[in-house]
């Protein structure tokens, strides 16, 4: 479609446009290109996520992050960096699930058993 091509020009330079020209795509297509969207969106969604998150943009960030994974439940980069985000605003319970859901994904992650054991310790800490 138009809006797929507009969006592969911007993808590059411009993710939150082509995010902008794929989610107005995705209602329009048949079943068997709409995974592929999907799949491209979660990427740019993961993309600008990590941009925010790197920024100190905590909340950005786990709203990209948030629509990353409801377009790829199995992607676990998003899901951990969805931990990550949480983790920044407090929000350790969430947090902990996303760093579980990530270590189903990729199980003996160093990296996101290492996050789940400090998001835990804190849980521990803070009395909850």
């Amino acid at each position: 479609s138009i809006l797929e091509l507009l969006a592969d020009h911007y993808q590059e330079p411009y993710p939150a446009e082509a995010v902008r020209y794929l989610d107005r795509a995705l209602p329009q297509l048949p079943v068997s290109r709409a995974g592929r969207v999907k799949q491209r969106l979660a990427g740019l969604q993961y993309q600008i996520g990590s941009k925010d998150l790197a920024e100190g943009r905590s909340s950005a960030a786990e709203r990209c992050f948030r629509a990353a994974v409801a377009h790829k439940p199995d992607y676990a980069a998003a899901q951990h960096d969805l931990g990550a985000a949480l983790f920044r605003l407090g929000n350790l319970e969430e947090a902990a699930l996303h760093f579980e859901k990530t270590l189903d994904l990729l199980p003996g992650n160093a990296r996101a058993q290492a996050n789940l054991d400090l998001v835990r310790k804190e849980i521990e800490t803070r009395g909850g």
